[in-house]
Order: C-alpha cells, then structure tokens, then sequence
C-alpha cells in the first residue's frame, strides 16, 4: 500500500483537526493537518489477510500520517499496549490497542525503511472509525479512501456493499437499540 512518489501536500486541502478515542474512552487523541497537508500516503480500505484478521474486519482503513508532526495521544498513553507479530517483519509493524477495552489506536511503523516521505519522524496509521462519530460520519475528504488495496482477497460481498450505498439516509436516521 505504500507509494513512494506520493505528493505530501495539495493546495486547497482544508486544515483538519479531529479528535478520536478508544470504546471505553480510556485513550484520547488528535490529529492535525494544517491547510495543504496530506497524508503520508493515500487512504484506502486494505482487504488483505493481515490486516482483516488483526482487525477482526472484512476490510481495513488506515490513514497513515506521521505522528511527529499530527497525531497525539492526549490522554491515557499508559493504557496503550504494543503487539509486534515478529522482529523480522518487513514493515516493523507494531499494532497498538487499548489495554482496556482492546479498540486498536494506531499502528507504529519502521520510520528507517527507504519508501517514508523525506522528514518523516514516526509514522503510524491510525483508524477513521475511531475518530468522534459526528466527524466519523462526515469524513474529512482527507481521510476518505482513495482506492482498495488486495482487493483480490476481499470477503465482502459487494452485491450487498452497492445496495448499502443505493438506500442512502436522510440523515436522520434513527440509530439501533445496542448503540
């Protein structure tokens, strides 16, 4: 999923600044994006093996920004646990999650490998579905995804996937009891 010629910044982009936090709200962050940043690399909704069974999703959706410079934990970083399936894993990615109720936060990334943006200094992914849910429903467009990667290894049944997305709502809709 990574480019190495991806264009850091696009002239109109508006500033972003969310907040997310985990399900039992023991952690809390913050992502900025000043005016005309973008993320380390385009958005997308990743179907590989990896990534739906460490997620326990069908698919995927990391935004890779570098945490450096746009992402804080503001609160509860001692809640943070750290899983890293291997050493010699290519990537060094290191999965973070809530020692609590177990939402993952964000992945830590090797900022050594050669295909990083030039000045990046800790990049991590972290998940849209996290971020406060009446910005969570409205998407920056920064964040929305931009293409499927591994889509050849996809579960979900996009038959299902385009009638979603033919019924649209009003905005209004009603949420369901278990919320």
């Amino acid at each position: 999923i990574f480019f190495r010629d991806t264009i850091m910044s696009s002239p109109g982009a508006a500033a972003v600044n969310v907040k997310g936090h985990c399900y039992c709200g023991a952690i809390e962050y913050q992502v900025t994006l000043e005016e005309g940043e973008q993320p380390l690399f385009p958005p997308c909704y990743c179907h590989c093996d990896s990534c739906r069974r460490s997620h326990a999703a069908p698919l995927y959706h990391p935004v890779c920004v570098d945490a450096g410079r746009h992402f804080t934990i503001t609160k509860g970083e001692e809640h943070v646990k750290k899983f890293k399936k291997s050493e010699t894993t290519p990537s060094g990615i290191t999965r973070c999650f809530c020692d609590l109720c177990g939402t993952r936060i964000m992945n830590e990334f090797n900022p050594d490998l050669p295909f990083w943006p030039e000045g990046t200094t800790k990049p991590i992914v972290f998940f849209p579905n996290t971020l406060e849910e009446k910005v969570a429903m409205n998407l920056p467009e920064v964040f929305r995804a931009k293409f499927h990667n591994e889509s050849k290894e996809c579960v979900l049944d996009f038959g299902l996937v385009r009638q979603l997305e033919s019924q649209g709502t009003d905005g209004e809709e009603e949420k369901p009891a278990w919320k």
